[in-house]
Order: structure tokens, then C-alpha cells, then sequence
């Protein structure tokens, strides 16, 4: 169950959220909260409880855009919308991309003899697939991937 939720704090500013398990995300807004003020400084309210998370995203959007026409004073960043959907500029797509040349993401790209070998050594030797995680230096999930197993 996904639900959206509002903590408005002292100086009237709100922020809402939403999250799956929201008992504990509460919990650590409220650490949070002691660790940079010291105490917890918010009032929390649950708005509304849906079954899917995409309609909870939803309703917060709804909530946000709603709050930001009325003026409220917001603690939701504006990075916070960007990865919920929100278009980037040219230019900070440029940068992310300036920043990431280079770099690797992902799945660790293994040569064809190196996957043979791997299928070789599951298949006949009966290697498990923490061992050839060990072996080839990838985790469990790339294993299984190169494999071609579903789980």
C-alpha cells in the first residue's frame, strides 16, 4: 500500500512525499530531523493511501503543483522532481553527460570466451553462482544475467 504524506514544519513550510512504507520513511524523516535540529520539528499527516505507487506519485505531484500556485513555502527540492519525471535543460544534460564521459555503468561487459567459459564451468562443472561471481569478480545479478537465468 503507497501512500502521500505532508510534514509541515515550524516555520510553516511543507514538504510532502510519498512512499511505500510510510511508518518507516516517517521514521527517518524524524532521525533526520533530530540529527540536523536537534529534535523532530514537524507535524505529520497522511493525505491519502492508494494500492499502485504510480498513483501515489501521482497525487503527490498533484499536491506539490497545487502547494507552489498557492505560494506555500516548499522543503521539496527541485531535485527531487527531476528524477519523478521532470524535463532537464540542454544544459544539464550536457554536464551530466560531461561528467560521465568515460565512466562505466551497469553490468560489467565480459568478452564471449569469457561468457563460453562461464556457461562451461555452470553447465558441465556444476559451479554455483557465487562462485562464478567470486571467479569472474561480478556480483550475483550479473551472473544470472550472462547466464541467461530468470528468477
Amino acid at each position: 500500500m503507497a501512500a502521500v504524506y505532508q510534514l509541515t514544519f515550524e516555520d510553516g513550510a511543507i514538504y510532502i512525499g510519498s512512499a511505500l512504507d510510510v511508518s518507516a520513511r516517517r521514521a527517518r524523516h524524524e532521525l533526520l530531523a533530530t540529527l540536523y535540529a536537534g529534535r523532530v520539528n514537524f507535524t505529520f499527516a497522511l493525505l491519502a493511501e492508494t494500492a499502485k505507487r504510480a498513483e501515489a506519485f501521482k497525487i503527490e505531484r498533484e499536491r506539490i503543483a497545487a502547494a507552489r500556485a498557492a505560494g506555500v513555502t516548499l522543503r521539496n527540492g527541485d531535485s527531487a522532481a527531476h528524477w519523478r519525471g521532470r524535463p532537464k535543460s540542454a544544459e544539464t544534460r550536457a554536464k551530466i553527460g560531461a561528467a560521465n564521459r568515460g565512466k562505466t555503468r551497469g553490468r560489467r561487459k565480459l568478452a564471449d570466451a569469457q561468457i563460453i567459459r562461464m556457461k562451461v564451468m555452470r553447465w558441465t562443472a556444476g559451479w554455483t553462482q557465487e562462485e562464478l561471481a567470486h571467479e569472474f569478480k561480478l556480483n550475483r545479478s550479473t551472473v544470472r544475467y550472462y547466464l541467461g537465468v530468470t528468477v
